[in-house]
């Protein structure tokens, strides 16, 4: 999609990390095979084919649960502090451009945030937010932000979108959701809603502003 339609558009829904938020998987992968003691594509299987991942990114488990299970698969000397870290080591950058646009295109749309997350990524990403913006949080910027872990629900369940558009009470053609998953967008899709794969991050913001 090289430009944005957003006729008719009342609302933008954007996905998070890979949309507004830098994000570099790699980089954890990367710092948990170094604490581990694994090979890269050791550490990357076990972490891909473990469920224990996404039901932390539902909220089936505690932050607490999560860290001890991290534990177990990184090594038991490994400290709490280290592997928040190294959890938290793909969040990169908010670019405060980024941020002040998406906020900018109130009144004239509702903003919202959908995102596949846990309670440790958004405790960090906050902290992001913070030292671009002393004393604000991240949901300041939106007028509603919805967390798969608070959801108890994940992209691309269709039922996660109902919840959304019922709780923003829009009609699926009057939302444009923004998202760089594609399985999440042919979802979104099928439920009705209007739907930018975006495959460049750097695209976001030029589109929006010239649209």
């Amino acid at each position: 999609m090289s430009t944005v339609d957003l006729n008719n558009v009342t609302t933008i829904l954007f996905d998070l990390g890979g949309v507004i938020l830098d994000l570099d998987m790699q980089r954890t992968f990367d710092r948990f095979a170094e604490l581990a003691q694994m090979s890269l594509e050791e550490i990357t299987h076990k972490i891909s084919t473990d469920p224990v991942f996404g039901r932390f990114e539902r909220g089936m488990i505690s932050s607490e649960e999560f860290r001890d299970h991290l534990s177990g698969v990184i090594g038991d000397e490994v400290s709490i502090t280290e592997l928040d870290k190294a959890w938290c080591a793909m969040l990169m950058g908010l670019p405060r451009l980024r941020l002040e646009t998406i906020n900018n295109l109130r009144p004239a749309y509702t903003t919202a945030v959908l995102s596949n997350t846990n309670a440790i990524h958004v405790n960090e990403f906050n902290k992001i937010v913070e030292k671009e913006f002393p004393g604000d949080s991240f949901n300041k910027f939106f007028d509603k932000v919805y967390y798969s872990h608070q959801l108890h629900l994940s992209k691309p369940d269709p039922v996660i979108y109902e919840v959304v558009l019922n709780d923003l009470e829009k009609q699926p053609n009057e939302v444009l959701f923004i998202d760089d998953t594609y399985e999440n967008i042919e979802s979104a899709n099928r439920m009705g809603m209007r739907t930018w794969h975006l495959t460049n991050q750097a695209d976001l913001i030029p589109n929006l502003i010239n649209d």
